[in-house]
């Protein structure tokens, strides 16, 4: 059974430095879907053409995606099927869509009009867009690390939802009218939430300049190649039971962290207390040290990663290390997180400030 994991940034402590690296493109990219089936004739002719010009023309404004909503198909998954159930307008398999538009005509009209909404949908300036991150460790191996930043860069107001999906570039399967084993693109297998289209984000009035981070964790099926992976972030505006497509991103670029490095901060730590862990006024950070540490970064920061009060910044000797918490010069009671920085690795430890 796949195992998929999502967890608030709070818990994902190594990972805490790399998340604070990313950066958020301003960019509006389109969807572009097709609607198929293995088991479908017509979509191994006409179609299956204008998509593979698609996948080799759209390189930078689109994500592509062939979603399999059929249970009969070869390829079916849920994500493809809660996807295309919420699309308005989808009747049946071949079908093309530009975010929620539907596209249709012969081969060469249907490429072009396609590439065409796209060009004109990247001009457009985004209302939100997410920066990825993807995380494995040294050896390649899983789980996969997914961080990301949404950032709104006009004020709106609703209810905003962040789902990570995750693309299959190339799966072999059969194809009505096509063959037997051929190369299928652009394949949509898997949310890595629990919902298809995932977590809120935001809800009610947003000013410009709101970010949120959050983080999330999958594990890797048996056989499954990074190199063949695409994962999108898809940003979507909840109007009524409907999710609206607003922006999305994707990347294919896989970076490495250390399996070691926390570890290694962990072994020179007797103990990283807060006491007490609900503070009303003051608090007390506690280090006990068998090593000293050098330039370690002592800093309060809130679940969206921002940072909210600067502790330390220095050696710390060996022993016992002690350092006052102002609750006082925090704004909002709610939950935050006392971040260990160095340049052997990364702690976090949550607090609740009332």
């Amino acid at each position: 059974m796949n195992k998929i994991l999502f967890t608030l940034l709070l818990l994902l402590t190594f990972q805490w430095s790399f998340a604070q690296e990313i950066t958020v493109p301003e960019t509006q990219q389109s969807l572009v879907t097709k609607h198929t089936a293995t088991w479908c004739p017509n979509c191994g002719t006409v179609a299956w053409d204008v998509f593979e010009s698609l996948v080799t023309d759209l390189t930078s404004d689109a994500i592509l995606v062939a979603a399999h909503r059929s249970r009969s198909s070869d390829l079916y998954s849920k994500v493809g099927e809660d996807f295309l159930t919420n699309m308005p307008g989808v009747v049946y398999q071949p079908e093309f869509f530009v975010n929620e538009e539907k596209f249709g005509g012969n081969y060469q009209t249907l490429a072009d009009n396609i590439k065409n909404q796209v060009t004109t949908n990247a001009s457009q300036s985004p209302i939100a867009q997410t920066g990825i991150q993807l995380l494995v460790n040294e050896d390649g191996s899983g789980p996969l690390r997914v961080n990301t930043r949404t950032k709104f860069f006009q004020g709106t107001q609703g209810i905003y939802y962040l789902s990570i999906w995750l693309i299959e570039e190339e799966m072999v399967a059969d194809q009505a009218n096509r063959g037997t084993d051929v190369v299928h693109k652009q394949v949509l297998r898997k949310a890595l939430t629990e919902a298809s289209f995932g977590v809120e984000i935001a809800v009610d009035i947003i000013d410009a300049g709101t970010e949120v981070m959050k983080s999330f964790e999958y594990e890797f099926e048996e056989g499954q190649d990074i190199k063949n992976l695409e994962i999108a972030a898809i940003v979507w505006k909840k109007e009524g039971e409907r999710y609206a497509y607003v922006n999305g991103n994707s990347s294919t670029t896989f970076s490495t962290v250390s399996t070691t490095s926390t570890n290694v901060l962990e072994s020179r730590l007797e103990s990283f207390t807060i006491t007490p862990n609900l503070i009303d006024s003051e608090g007390m950070i506690e280090l006990e040290l068998n090593q000293r540490l050098e330039n370690a970064q002592l800093n309060l920061y809130n679940v969206f990663g921002q940072l909210v009060q600067p502790v330390f910044s220095g050696n710390m000797e060996s022993g016992v290390n002690r350092f006052m918490l102002n609750a006082e010069t925090v704004q909002n009671s709610g939950m935050y997180l006392v971040n260990l920085r160095t340049k052997e690795g990364t702690l976090t430890r949550k607090v609740i400030i009332k």
